[in-house]
């Protein structure tokens, strides 16, 4: 969630809330934290309709992201779906999808 300085950010006590609440849903749903899922678990957990499927396919094709690129981008996804308390949707995949890539544009930028 970006801030402008002239808005208010969410306090510290409710993003913490967030988290724990978020942590327990994971644990809940499988006894480990989304980071400790398999990719067939991460999948079937996700449940993708067919369109958002198509979407990260071609999402992989042009960013040229490996399988595991794939599941820790679906683990982002599902984390940031976790957080709001939903399932996962296409804004959670794009917002993931943009962290891959800023992540690649800063590792660049560092490196020449």
């Amino acid at each position: 969630m970006l801030v402008n300085a002239d808005e208010e950010g969410e306090c510290s006590d409710s993003v913490r809330q967030r988290v724990e609440l978020a942590v327990a849903r994971q644990r809940a749903r499988q006894g480990v934290q989304n980071a400790q899922l398999s990719g067939r678990q991460l999948e079937a957990i996700c449940a993708l309709s067919q369109e958002d499927k198509q979407f990260m396919q071609q999402a992989l094709e042009k960013l040229k992201l490996s399988a595991r690129a794939y599941h820790r981008v679906l683990k982002v996804a599902l984390t940031l779906a976790d957080l709001n308390d939903s399932p996962v949707t296409r804004a959670h995949l794009m917002e993931s999808l943009s962290y891959r890539k800023m992540e690649k544009t800063l590792s660049m930028a560092v490196s020449s």
